[in-house]
C-alpha cells in the first residue's frame, strides 16, 4: 500500500521530477531547431527590445509603461540575459536559446505543478499523474512551442511557485513578504499574472472554508489591493492599440460561457488545435451552432452537482480564474481575430490536473497504472502531432488554413507576407484577396495588399487600400505614412504633408516622419518648415545621417 505524503515532504522526488523533465525534453526537442515566427521578432526579440549593443543597459527601461505594449518588463529581462550569455560576436538573434528558455520554464512548472498538486491529495503517485497531464497535454504545445508565450510560461513559473510557498507555510500571503514578491513578479511577467492572487484566495477559501466570505476577503485583503495597479497598466498598454474594437455587452456572458466549454472540449478531445481558430463574435453570431460548447460547460455542472464533490467546485473555480483577464468578459487586443486560444489557458490547467487526479484517486485508484500509462501515451501522441506546425511561419498558417478555411482572414494574411517578402507578389496578391474577401473590413488584409502595391511602384492603387484602411481605423498609424509616402511619389507634396501630419498626432516620435515631412517643405519652398522638422528629427535619434545631410543641405 503506498505511503502517502502529508503535509511536508521531507525530501525531494528526483524520480517523478527526472520523469518529468526526460519526458518533455524528448517530447519537445525538435522545437528547438524551430525558427521565429507570428510576433516574435515583429513586436519581442528585436533591435528596439534587445539592442544588439548596450544590452544590460535596457533593462531599466523595460519597466517603464508605454501604451503601445504589453506591460512584460520582467519577461524582457529575461530574454536580455538569453541574448547576451548565448550572443556571439555577430550578435544574432539565435531562435534555438529562446525555445530553449521556454521548453526549461514548461519542465520547472510541470515540476511545481507536481508539488503542489502533493501537497493538496497528499498522494504521491496521483500528483504525478496530474503534473504529466499538466506538462503532456497538447493544448500546452502553443505555450511552449511559441517564443513570444515565454511571458505567460514566466508568469506562471512565479504564480505556481507562489502557491507552493503558501501551501507549505500555511499562512496567508500578506504575512509572508515572498509570496507578495512572487506575485509581483508574476504579473510583471505577463499581466494575465493578476489571476494568481486570485487562485490564492480561492485556495485559501477551499482549505480554511469560503464562509463567511468577509472574513476570506479580510484574511487576503493585501492581495487584492496588490492587483489593482496591474489591471490599471494593463488597461494603459493596451489604450492606443490600433484596433477599435469591442464586442457588444449583450454577447459578451456567452462568449464567456462559450470559451469555458470549448476549453473543457479540448482538453478532454485533444484534436484540431490552432494557433488561430477564427471564433470571433462576428462569426460565432452568424453561425450560432458554434455556441454549442456551452452545452458542455452546463453539462459538466451537471455533473458536479450529481457528485456534490467540493474538489470539483474548487477546480473549476480554479479553472475559471485562470483565464478570466481573456474570457471575454471585457474586451482584450487578440479578441479581434479570436474569443479563444490554447495558451489562454496554461494557468488554467492547474485546475485540469488537479481534478482529474483527484477522481483517478476518488473512483479508479485500482486502475490507476493503466490509467496513467493510456493517459501519459495519448497526450504524448497529440502532442507530437500538434508540435511540427510551430516549425515556422509557413507551416504554422498552413495548418491554420488547413484545419479552419473559412473563419478568419488572418492566417491568408500571414500566407500574404512569407509569399511578399519571398518575391512572389502573385501568390502574395491571391492570398491578400481571399483575406478581404472573407472579412471586407478586415483593414489589415488593405494595409499589406496597399504595401505590396508599393512595392510594386503602383502608388495609385496603393493609395486606394490605405484609404480603405483609414476609412475602418481612422488610428492606423502606419497607413497614414505610408499613403503619405505614395503621395510624395505622385508629386502630391501638400497631401503628402497633411498625411504626415495626422502620423505625428498619433505618435509624435515618429523620428523618419519628420524627416519625410520636411522633404515635402523643402519641395514646396517651406524651408524654414523642413528645417524645425530635420532638428525635432535629430533630437529624436541624433545617428540619423540622412536627416543630418539634409539639415545641412537645407542651412546651406
Amino acid at each position: 500500500m503506498e505511503k502517502k505524503v502529508k503535509g511536508k515532504p521531507k525530501r525531494f522526488f528526483f524520480k517523478e521530477t527526472i520523469i518529468i523533465a526526460l519526458a518533455l525534453f524528448v517530447l519537445y526537442f525538435p522545437s528547438l531547431k524551430y525558427q521565429f515566427v507570428w510576433d516574435d521578432k515583429e513586436i519581442y526579440i528585436n533591435e528596439v527590445n534587445l539592442p544588439r549593443t548596450e544590452t544590460i543597459s535596457a533593462i531599466p527601461n523595460y519597466f517603464v509603461p508605454k501604451k503601445d505594449k504589453m506591460y512584460i518588463p520582467i519577461t524582457y529581462t529575461f530574454w536580455n540575459i538569453i541574448f547576451n550569455i548565448e550572443s556571439t560576436d555577430d550578435r544574432v538573434y539565435n531562435p534555438y536559446s529562446f525555445h530553449f528558455f521556454n521548453l526549461v520554464l514548461h519542465i520547472i512548472n510541470s515540476i511545481l505543478i507536481f508539488l503542489v498538486l502533493l501537497r493538496l491529495l497528499g498522494s504521491r503517485r496521483f500528483a504525478f499523474f496530474g503534473a504529466m497531464v499538466f506538462a503532456l497535454h497538447p493544448i500546452q504545445v502553443e505555450s511552449v512551442a511559441w517564443i513570444s508565450e515565454a511571458r505567460g510560461l514566466l508568469a506562471g513559473t512565479f504564480g505556481f511557485s507562489a502557491m507552493l510557498l503558501y501551501l507549505k507555510n500555511k499562512i496567508g500571503p500578506f504575512r509572508n513578504y515572498l509570496i507578495p514578491l512572487l506575485l509581483l513578479c508574476s504579473m510583471l511577467s505577463k499581466p494575465s499574472g493578476i489571476v494568481f492572487p486570485l487562485i490564492l484566495i480561492a485556495l485559501d477559501g477551499y482549505l480554511n472554508g469560503f464562509t463567511p466570505f468577509k472574513k476570506l476577503l479580510q484574511r487576503n485583503i493585501f492581495i487584492l489591493i496588490l492587483v489593482i495597479p496591474f489591471i490599471l497598466l494593463a488597461m494603459y498598454g493596451e489604450s492606443s492599440r490600433t484596433i477599435e474594437f469591442s464586442a457588444p455587452m449583450w454577447i459578451r456572458p456567452l462568449l464567456w460561457l462559450n470559451a469555458i466549454g470549448f476549453y473543457l472540449f479540448k482538453i478532454f478531445i485533444p484534436i484540431n488545435f490552432s494557433a488561430c481558430y477564427g471564433l470571433t463574435y462576428s462569426y460565432l453570431v452568424a453561425n450560432v451552432f458554434n455556441f454549442f460548447a456551452i452545452l458542455i460547460f452546463v453539462g459538466v455542472l451537471f455533473v458536479m452537482v450529481l457528485l456534490k464533490k467540493k474538489e470539483f467546485w474548487f477546480a473549476m473555480i480554479i479553472f475559471v480564474l485562470g483565464f478570466l483577464p481573456v474570457s471575454n468578459l471585457l474586451t482584450y487586443y487578440y479578441q479581434y481575430w479570436s474569443t479563444v486560444s490554447d495558451r489562454y489557458v496554461y494557468f488554467s490547467m492547474f485546475a485540469i490536473a488537479f481534478g482529474l487526479s483527484f477522481i483517478v484517486k476518488e473512483y479508479f485508484s485500482k486502475y490507476f497504472y493503466y490509467i496513467f500509462g493510456i493517459v501519459g501515451i495519448i497526450l504524448f501522441f497529440f502532442s507530437k502531432i500538434e508540435l511540427p506546425k510551430w516549425e515556422n511561419e509557413r507551416t504554422l498558417w498552413s495548418d491554420c488554413i488547413e484545419k479552419y478555411p473559412n473563419r478568419i482572414p488572418h492566417p491568408y494574411l500571414g500566407q500574404g507576407l512569407i509569399f511578399q517578402n519571398d518575391g512572389n507578389y502573385p501568390r502574395a496578391l491571391d492570398y491578400y484577396n481571399k483575406a478581404i474577401e472573407l472579412d471586407s473590413n478586415y483593414y489589415f488584409g488593405y494595409y499589406n495588399r496597399g504595401n505590396l502595391y508599393y512595392d510594386l511602384k503602383q502608388f495609385t492603387k496603393a493609395i486606394e487600400d490605405y484609404s480603405r484602411v483609414l476609412k475602418i481605423n481612422t488610428k492606423y498609424l502606419n497607413a497614414y505614412v505610408n499613403r503619405g509616402l505614395c503621395l510624395m511619389n505622385l508629386g502630391q507634396y501638400e497631401e503628402a504633408i497633411i498625411d504626415f501630419t495626422k502620423a505625428i498626432e498619433l505618435d509624435s516620435k515618429q523620428f523618419d516622419v519628420y524627416y519625410e515631412r520636411a522633404n515635402c517643405f523643402i519641395e514646396i519652398g517651406m524651408k524654414e518648415k523642413a528645417v524645425e522638422d530635420l532638428k525635432f528629427c535629430l533630437k529624436l535619434n541624433p545617428n540619423f545621417e540622412q536627416a543630418k545631410s539634409l539639415l545641412y543641405k537645407t542651412l546651406k
